[in-house]
């Protein structure tokens, strides 16, 4: 399955943006994150860009880096460990 996703949209490696997502909530230190007021576009333009808005009070952790090789390790370990 995934080889077609890489055929129709022409990547040459996974983008796991849900895996990783899931693995923070395990493993928080996979990623860097700060505190920012951001902002997520909704009209039909840029539709589900994520900006800063220091206009916004409320504020949420962003990524700001991944440590790629330890999501992976993660990653692979987990979904391997039954085979």
């Amino acid at each position: 399955m995934m080889m077609k996703w890489f055929e129709h949209y022409k990547f040459s490696a996974p983008v796991m943006h849900d895996p990783l997502a899931v693995a923070t909530i395990i493993k928080p230190e996979l990623c860097t994150f700060e505190k920012r007021a951001i902002n997520i576009e909704l009209g039909p333009i840029n539709r589900g860009f994520m900006f800063v808005d220091d206009k916004k009070q409320a504020l949420t952790n962003v990524s700001m880096d991944v440590d790629v090789r330890a999501f992976l390790d993660f990653f692979k370990g987990t979904i391997l460990k039954g085979e």
